[in-house]
């Protein structure tokens, strides 16, 4: 099933009204004034399929709501499974996200060598070196590939997203 995107973009943020606007296929999303969130070019369509709900599935069992101190401003999915990564690279792509507008964490076990750990998930996701922000050394079990989050810091796209 396809639905049109438009319906699940709320009318305002805070005090802030969102504006919509359709340029071919693309919804383009912004709010005015001072403090607003950035624009957001999304897909005005998307596909309401099985990989969809798995999808959201694996969300909701590994994915990161937010950070106590800043509010619900992102979303953001952590494992040590590139395959499932991977899904979730997909999935933000059907709404028109793209790897460049990512950011990373890694958290690796204190015998893990920062560098093969940043090269084994680059090449794993293609996600560009410089979109990795930081390397926690945790205490994690038995993991040889550390944990990924990947995130996408967009409090217009979280809004959206929570109206599913």
């Amino acid at each position: 099933m396809e639905i049109n995107l438009k319906m699940f973009i709320p009318d305002k943020i805070g005090n802030k009204s969102i504006k919509v606007e359709k340029v071919d296929n693309k919804l383009i999303v912004s709010a005015k004034g001072t403090g607003s969130p950035k624009q957001l070019v999304l897909n005005q369509k998307l596909q309401l399929n099985e990989f969809f709900f798995k999808v959201v599935g694996l969300y909701f069992g590994d994915g990161l709501n937010s950070r106590k101190y800043c509010g619900n401003r992102r979303v953001s999915f952590a494992n040590s499974n590139y395959n499932l990564h991977e899904h979730w690279l997909r999935f933000l792509e059907s709404f028109g996200i793209n790897k460049n507008q990512l950011k990373c964490q890694i958290g690796i076990g204190a015998n893990i060598d920062k560098e093969f750990i940043l090269n084994y998930w680059t090449a794993k996701t293609k996600i560009q070196k410089d979109k990795f922000l930081k390397i926690n050394i945790k205490q994690l079990k038995s993991c040889n590939e550390g944990v990924l989050s990947i995130n996408f810091d967009s409090i217009l796209f979280r809004k959206i997203f929570d109206n599913f």
